[in-house]
């Protein structure tokens, strides 16, 4: 009996540090949704935003408009290492546009970051 003195301590942290790790791996998943979904939403806007200025001004070249509404909106949302990959006018006049932003972990044990990226279309 006295051999087995202090082994209820051990099955206690090692249970605790997997409930901590399953916690931290569910806290990084989530994160990583809602800052996917933020970077779709800036997407959408965006590819909005140049498609109005473009309906209002059909002189403007797209690039230009896209980099003017990036400039003004990009501050806005918090999101680090935001960054047009590209924006193009495709045929019957659809804006599409593909924003990229680097994600990084809350939870400091959950190692790398990604970056994510997201397309949008506007008519």
């Amino acid at each position: 009996m006295g051999d087995e003195s202090g082994s209820g301590l051990i099955w206690f942290i090692s249970l605790l540090a997997l409930v901590a790790l399953l916690s931290g791996t569910l806290v990084s998943a989530s994160h990583e949704y809602v800052f996917a979904r933020r970077v779709t939403d800036y997407t959408e806007e965006y590819a909005l935003a140049v498609k109005t200025r473009l309906n209002l001004d059909s002189r403007v070249l797209i690039s230009e408009v896209g980099k003017s509404v990036f400039l003004a909106t990009a501050s806005q949302f918090n999101l680090h290492n935001l960054r047009v990959r590209t924006i193009d006018l495709q045929t019957g006049q659809t804006v599409h546009a593909v924003i990229c932003a680097t994600w990084t972990p809350p939870v400091s044990f959950v190692m790398g970051s990604r970056e994510i990226c997201e397309e949008a279309f506007a008519r």
